[in-house]
């Protein structure tokens, strides 16, 4: 009797220690766990995304409109407009004016601005947030405008009237010197040539100039099918200009051809800043998250000359040939027509013979460069969106793993609640 009441005190006495040790450990722990939690600013929030349009005076902003958003005080994002005004997208795989805050903002009004002036439009901060933001102004800010006249607008006629009254007063009346304008007008120059890269029209002529044209012919106009409306041509020795039907009847003189079966690369990136365009660079995003790319390469080019001048300005329908193994698919083949110092798709039709070579037909209303181009695309899939889980993954794991820590005590007093359960478990035995 006496040894069970011993083993018995020495079990409730053991039992009152660990509860001690446990209550004096969760004081010690619990502050330097609040403490480091406090030094670490907590969990940072799920940034904000934004996409929209802007409108300038009711009318789609341009191309390079810059908008930023600001909270608190601190500026976020930057992102451009494309050519229809719109600035990112709803997509996974689009850009976004993106607000990431270190933390919880107190004040969660989100103020956007254009060109770094504030609009009318605001929105409240959301964590997580994916919103549509539809601005409108009434004119850019003087800074866009600026850029907008480097490239031709109201600051030629401002130029033109100071130079007019410095013509007028002359010297002596303090006008501006010519020096000045032509100083001007250069660096004004200079900004339009930094703005593009692309090869004009010009250039491509410029470096087919140096380049020997694989075909130089010069053939008589003379009706060669006489059965059928216009008048029919069949140049002589060419290798990509099959026939040339002038709607005229009356058509006169010669017509020449220069053919380039190897043309340089400035060719295609011409025809296919052109074509494909500039502003979304030949990229576009499908529904589904995938991203189709898009390009232009130029496989033949010819010079088609008229003589007479009546001739050379008139309509009419030219046929071009080009081998099979020289186009990945002829169905995606056009007919490219030099106008306008640009290049201009024909609606084309193509015909895939049994023979190996594809023949496209197209209408004209005047001669100059033709050539004979192809569009391709690839389709890549949008790895955004799993890379983007992926990290949701890793930062919920991550996040997980950071909360258990910044409990007070939490893994310490697990511990002791364990060794509580074993010592009571043992007391009871």
């Amino acid at each position: 009797m006496t040894t069970q009441t011993t083993q018995s005190t020495i079990g409730r006495r053991l039992l009152l220690g660990v509860v001690v040790l446990s209550v004096v450990a969760g004081l010690l722990v619990a502050p330097g766990a609040v403490a480091a939690q406090e030094d670490d600013g907590g969990i940072a929030p799920v940034p904000a995304s934004y996409y929209g349009t802007l409108t300038v005076d009711g009318d789609p902003a341009p191309a390079g409109v810059e908008i930023t958003a600001e909270l608190e005080g601190s500026t976020y994002g930057s992102i451009t407009t494309d050519g229809d005004g719109n600035f990112g997208g709803p997509t996974a795989g689009a850009e976004k004016l993106v607000v990431d805050p270190d933390s919880t903002p107190d004040d969660a009004e989100v103020t956007f601005l254009v060109e770094g002036e504030a609009v009318d439009t605001t929105v409240s901060w959301e964590e997580g947030d994916n919103q549509q933001v539809d601005l409108s102004i009434d004119e850019l800010p003087d800074s866009a405008d600026d850029g907008d006249d480097s490239n031709g607008d109201n600051s030629d006629d401002d130029d033109s009237d100071d130079s007019s009254g410095s013509n007028g007063g002359g010297q002596a009346g303090g006008g501006q010197p010519a020096s000045d304008t032509d100083e001007q007008e250069e660096s004004e120059q200079d900004d339009t040539e930094t703005d593009s890269n692309t090869p004009s029209v010009e250039d491509v002529r410029s470096e087919l100039e140096q380049n020997e044209p694989d075909t130089d012919t010069s053939t008589e106009i003379v009706d060669s099918d006489p059965d059928n409306p216009g008048v029919t041509v069949s140049p002589e020795g060419t290798e990509s200009v099959r026939q040339i039907t002038f709607g005229d009847e009356g058509a006169t003189g010669s017509v020449e051809v220069r053919e380039y079966q190897s043309p340089p690369e400035s060719v295609s990136e011409s025809v296919s800043a052109a074509v494909d365009g500039d502003d979304d660079d030949g990229t576009a995003d499908d529904s589904d998250g995938t991203q189709t790319t898009s390009s232009t390469s130029v496989v033949s080019v010819a010079d088609i000359s008229p003589t007479d001048d009546t001739t050379a300005s008139s309509a009419a329908t030219v046929t071009m040939t080009v081998d099979r193994d020289r186009l990945t698919d002829p169905q995606n083949a056009f007919i490219a027509h030099e106008r306008d110092n640009s290049w201009e798709q024909l609606e084309t039709s193509v015909q895939d013979s049994e023979d190996g070579e594809v023949t496209l037909e197209a209408n004209v209303e005047s001669f100059s460069l033709f050539a004979v181009a192809e569009t391709t695309e690839s389709t890549q899939s949008d790895t955004t969106d799993s890379d983007a889980e992926a990290d949701e993954t890793d930062d919920t794991d991550s996040t997980a793993e950071e909360t258990g820590d910044s409990i007070p005590g939490f893994g310490f007093v697990a511990a002791l609640a364990a060794l509580l359960a074993g010592a009571l478990i043992a007391y009871r035995r």
